[in-house]
């Protein structure tokens, strides 16, 4: 009976370390830094953008948000090409520069989404860092979807 037993607790444990090998593997594998946002179309209700934060009057939170699901989707669409892994926060922190991070803010029907990224470097809320593997991040892009969506959206609120 004993010898049973001893079975069945080394089969546990042997299943529960290789949950937890896998579990470490995907969170630590080269992905899609779009996957890494884990952006989810069905539960989306805003976003909010800013890529200047002097340009932020007052109390409003982003330069510019909008309700239009395809804005994030065009969005998502672009990071998608940049390939990221995940990296311990002190490694992170060594490799940012003085310059702002450009930020996004997705509000949806469950856990909010907030992605602060610069050129070869990406914070998603709260503790995720990763390194652009295939980059830097194409800024002017960026810079042009902001301004694009700026003109179209609703300004200064959020």
């Amino acid at each position: 009976m004993k010898k049973k037993k001893w079975k069945y607790v080394f089969l546990c444990l042997s299943l529960w370390i290789v949950v937890i090998g896998l579990k470490i593997y995907d969170i630590y594998r080269v992905k899609d830094l779009d996957d890494a946002i884990s952006f989810d179309e069905q539960s989306f209700t805003s976003m909010g953008f800013t890529k200047d934060k002097s340009l932020i009057r007052g109390d409003q939170a982003y330069e510019w948000f909008t309700k239009d699901p395809d804005t994030v989707k065009e969005l998502m669409n672009f990071l998608s090409q940049y390939k990221v892994k995940k990296e311990p926060g002190k490694v992170y922190e060594k490799h940012l520069n003085n310059s702002e991070p450009i930020e996004f803010y997705i509000s949806n029907q469950g856990k909010p989404i907030i992605v602060d990224f610069y050129k070869n470097d990406v914070h998603v809320f709260v503790g995720h860092y990763y390194k652009v593997l295939n980059g830097p991040i194409d800024m002017n892009w960026i810079k042009e979807f902001s301004d694009k969506h700026m003109e179209e959206g609703i300004l200064n609120e959020g």
